[in-house]
């Protein structure tokens, strides 16, 4: 997955989280995409915030 297929609220997010985009530019192209699958049910900015502080924190949610 190339960075211009990141959906850009998700790129905006990882931007202001370091620990996060690190963690995010490791993953695999497959585990980039299902993340960024599941941004599109997010009803607003606070669900997308919890996305990525979940990825900073949770080292396998994303491999499920």
């Amino acid at each position: 997955m190339e960075t211009k297929d990141i959906p850009f609220d998700l790129l905006n997010e990882l931007t202001s989280n370091e620990a996060a985009m690190r963690k995010f530019s490791m993953l695999t192209g497959e585990e980039k995409e299902r993340i960024s699958n599941l941004t599109h049910t997010f009803n607003s900015k606070s669900e997308m915030k919890k996305l990525v502080q979940r990825i900073a924190d949770d080292d396998s949610f994303w491999k499920t």
